[in-house]
């Protein structure tokens, strides 16, 4: 890869993060939107059931190969891109930054893209107070 191909998408994904940044506090943990029966390319829809957070996104076209989720400094990170092939740089379709709350089960995080949809379906854990006897 070129240094100016290189440079040009570190700036890219540098920006990307910082607009990610400023739209995760629209995905508090009390933010609830109904999930509508057509989704608008690229908008994460986050429905809060009693043992589960399920999101959703429109990425229609996309291949499934192109689709990484990962977990990154405490946010739940989708990017969808081809990997650079041949010293041209990455081309990067969708990339969306969640935050990860204290009761996500991230070790059972499930994903499905079927007929355009990504889903990424994650469990919560809900932790008991326990009471302790001071002797």
């Amino acid at each position: 890869m070129t240094i100016f191909y290189k440079q040009l998408r570190d700036d890219f994904l540098t920006s990307a993060a910082e607009i990610g940044k400023l739209f995760s506090s629209t995905f508090d943990e009390s933010t609830e939107v109904v999930i509508p029966k057509i989704l608008p390319i690229g908008e994460v829809y986050k429905k809060i059931e009693k043992d589960k957070i399920t999101f959703k996104t429109n990425i229609a076209g996309m291949k499934k190969e192109h689709i990484h989720i990962n977990i990154v400094d405490n946010k739940l990170v989708i990017d969808v891109r081809e990997l650079d092939i041949d010293e041209k740089p990455d081309i990067i379709y969708f990339f969306k930054q969640l935050p990860i709350k204290d009761n996500y089960d991230l070790s059972n995080i499930k994903s499905k893209y079927e007929n355009g949809i990504l889903e990424i379906c994650v469990p919560l854990i809900y932790r008991t107070h326990s009471s302790i006897i001071v002797e």
